[in-house]
């Protein structure tokens, strides 16, 4: 980390930008000569400036140390301290280097759109709306606003965070909807306030290990990303109640997602998912449950545990049966199995008697199970485009019945 040999201010205002040592120069850097980095004050920085091999690696490392973009770093040549006298540089052993922390042009613009002078006046504010404003970019040191609860940075052009996002110890409310970023920095998982959290219609194709330590989100939109996977560590989310990753790239879930036990709605809808771990039965808490348009060919024998399942969509799938432990679904009232290669249900099917509507159209069924009767809530009914040569004896059981598609069958 930084370090000065006196409490200092980072950041030089001046007036008249120096002329910074060219990185040309970067192929006669040796990182045996002695060098002191220090600030116009004269304050020495001490970084991890071993093996040091050329002047852009030294920029990278300050830029580091200080959690700053490395164009806010401006070397210059110990010999001169003001503009005047600062030429092109030829360093000779234990020269000297002055570095120069440029003004972040972003705060200037924050400050302006929050209407404060500083971008230090925001520090005591709740709430921030940064919403459509145009920004590729957010302060390095946005992580300074200890304050804030709730931060609103949708439609922007945003491709990535700075360091110090993670470092908003307070934030409850993050919308990040309709940005461009591709990757979310390690310290994200530092957010242990965060309840709500929207990253909808973004780029990103991963997350970091360390999401999984956001111990307080219970509402995470990440639908419309590029996700081909998610962390081990998503499982940690012990809160979580509601989450949508729908029109992803996901084909498997990692083991632990069973472990989201207080999840209660759950948008898998349109990825690529082919498998179910064999404990996505233990979600006990889920009411909704929607994972229409994947590749499943089968659902684990843990499915029936999901008690509290009230909406279920497994449509566009590739499903040829169902568990027996399907029928447990006792609080289940609207299910969708169309367009997959179902030819048979189970048995235990005429155990969900709390059912009111069913789709099955377009599948493969040539029966209906003899418990079919006993579905006496059953309000809509889509049986079409299926290979049905009657229908079972008990059918005018079905009282409630109220919509009745047949079309397209061998009856």
């Amino acid at each position: 980390m930084f370090q000065a040999d006196s409490p200092c201010a980072i950041e030089e205002d001046n007036g008249d930008r120096e002329r910074g040592i060219d990185d040309g120069d970067a192929s006669e850097f040796d990182s045996q000569q002695a060098c002191r980095f220090y600030l116009l004050s004269g304050e020495v920085l001490h970084f991890d400036n071993d093996g040091l091999s050329s002047l852009a690696d030294a920029r990278l490392r300050i830029a580091d140390a200080l959690v700053i973009s490395p164009e806010r770093v401006n070397l210059v040549n110990g010999a001169s301290t003001s503009a005047e006298h600062c030429g092109d540089v030829c360093f000779e052993q234990h020269r000297d280097i002055c570095v120069y922390i440029l003004p972040d042009p972003v705060e200037k613009y924050v400050a302006e759109i929050s209407g404060v002078e500083l971008f230090a006046d925001l520090a005591s504010r709740r709430e921030l709306h940064l919403g459509s404003r145009r920004l590729n970019a957010l302060p390095d040191n946005i992580g300074q606003l200890q304050s804030l609860c709730e931060l609103q940075l949708c439609e922007n052009s945003l491709t990535c965070l700075p360091v110090s996002f993670g470092y908003l110890a307070s934030l409850r409310t993050c919308s990040l909807l309709h940005n461009s970023l591709v990757e979310l920095p390690n310290s994200f998982g530092q957010l242990v306030a965060l309840q709500q959290l929207t990253l909808a219609y973004n780029q990103l194709v991963e997350l970091p290990e360390t999401f999984g330590s956001l111990s307080s989100l219970r509402i995470l939109h990440l639908y419309h990303n590029q996700l081909g996977a998610l962390p081990e560590s998503f499982g940690q989310l012990s809160t979580l109640q509601q989450l949508r990753l729908e029109s992803n790239s996901l084909e498997i879930l990692p083991d632990s997602f069973g472990e989201i036990k207080s999840l209660r709605e759950l948008r898998l809808g349109e990825n690529r998912i082919g498998v179910l771990p064999d404990n996505f039965g233990n979600l006990t808490a889920l009411q909704m449950l929607y994972l229409s348009s994947n590749t499943l060919r089968e659902l684990p024998d843990s499915f029936g545990h999901m008690s509290a399942l009230r909406k279920l969509s497994l449509g566009d799938n590739r499903l040829r049966q169902l568990p027996e432990s399907f029928g447990f679904l006792a609080a289940l009232q609207e299910l969708s199995l169309s367009q997959n290669c179902l030819e048979v249900l189970p048995e235990t099917f005429g155990q969900l008697r709390a059912l009111q509507v069913l789709e099955l159209y377009q599948n493969m069924l040539r029966a209906l199970p003899d418990s079919f009767g006993h579905l006496i809530s059953l309000r809509i009914l889509y049986l079409g485009a299926n290979e049905l040569p009657a229908l079972p004896d008990n059918f005018c059981q079905l009282v409630a019945l109220r919509t009745l598609s047949i079309n397209a069958n061998n009856l």
